[in-house]
């Protein structure tokens, strides 16, 4: 149960999710699992969903500083692109790609 659940939120559409959920809960016969796997799916959901837009927002604001990087200057600076995957702020992220078009050179983005 505590595998299904997971998979039920993380890898399948939203039309299905309730109709798995459902299937998965009337399996398991012992009352006490189902209420456990019924809080944990009313946490698990939500929580997966900001998780991974979370991530998506991050590596877009990745992507998005680096293609800036990449245009400007026709060159990424190996440091620069570790900076940009070692940064997990979204906004500081955002901040260094407003700094491309007023700085002179890659090296003077600060992140």
């Amino acid at each position: 149960m505590r595998l299904l659940l997971p998979w039920i939120y993380w890898r399948r559409p939203a039309v299905e999710r309730d109709r798995l959920e459902a299937a998965a809960l009337a399996v398991q016969k012992n009352e006490a699992f189902q209420k456990e796997a019924q809080a944990m799916g009313s946490k698990l959901g939500p929580r997966l969903v900001e998780e991974s837009f979370a991530k998506g927002q991050l590596e877009t604001a990745r992507s998005f500083l680096r293609d800036l990087v990449q245009n400007r200057f026709q060159v990424m600076p190996e440091d620069l692109d570790r900076r940009i995957a070692a940064c997990a702020d979204v906004e500081r992220l955002r901040a260094a790609a407003r700094q491309v078009l007023h700085v002179q050179q890659p090296q003077d983005i600060s992140l």
